[in-house]
């Protein structure tokens, strides 16, 4: 939902036009984790979120080359100019595709979900682990209570109708003809106004009630 909200719009009931692109985007985010978009201020789009993930994925796996950099300007040189083969060489071979086709997306483009599940379900496969694994934290007890009293397999076991999903159908920028107001605000800029206006509505409707009160 928080891509339908910010980066598109719905010009009819089920139709779905994305929000044109900014010339330059504000940096939003931590350095360490990212979208090279971000660096570049560029807009963001899906992509980005998973670039994120990817870079989370590599540091909890076996460590970001720029983790232990504390100077912002050398972490962005060593961050943009490292290879794909240098960046990945220790991480798990069946997710490479995935950075692979981030590489080719800008930020209209909807991500191949399916693809990148798939990924993950290959390296599940490898490393023979399964949904009803304990984790670290837990106790054999505790899965076993669980795994007993739960009515239904989780959803996200079989989750390939989900991803293969596509409600809004945005792939793309919106019509050259189409004329809509250009906007150097943010997200997070955009979300502040609704939720000031929203606390304006509120104080306002009080007022009202107020005096139909002293009047009545």
């Amino acid at each position: 939902m928080k891509f339908y909200s910010n980066y598109a719009f719905e010009k009819r009931k089920g139709h779905w036009i994305a929000r044109r692109a900014r010339r330059s985007a504000e940096f939003r985010g931590t350095m360490r984790y990212c979208s090279p978009s971000v660096h570049e201020k560029k807009e963001q789009g899906r992509k980005d979120d998973i670039w994120s993930l990817i870079y989370l994925l590599i540091e909890m796996h076996c460590g970001l080359p720029w983790q232990h950099e504390r100077d912002k300007e050398r972490l962005e040189i060593k961050k943009m100019n490292i290879s794909d083969k240098d960046l990945l060489s220790h991480f798990p071979e069946e997710l490479h595709p995935i950075v692979s086709h981030l590489r080719n997306l800008n930020c209209y483009n909807r991500p191949d979900y399916t693809m990148i599940h798939k990924c993950f379900l290959k390296l599940i496969k490898r490393i023979d682990v399964h949904y009803d694994d304990r984790y670290d934290w837990e106790s054999d007890l505790q899965v076993q209570y669980v795994l007993k009293h739960r009515k239904k397999r989780p959803e996200y076991e079989h989750a390939e109708e989900f991803f293969a999903s596509d409600p809004i159908k945005v792939n793309g920028p919106p019509p050259a003809e189409l004329n809509m107001r250009r906007s150097n605000k943010t997200a997070e800029d955009l979300e502040e106004m609704m939720a000031n206006n929203s606390s304006l509505l509120k104080a306002k409707t009080h007022h009202s009630q107020q005096k139909k009160t002293l009047n009545s």
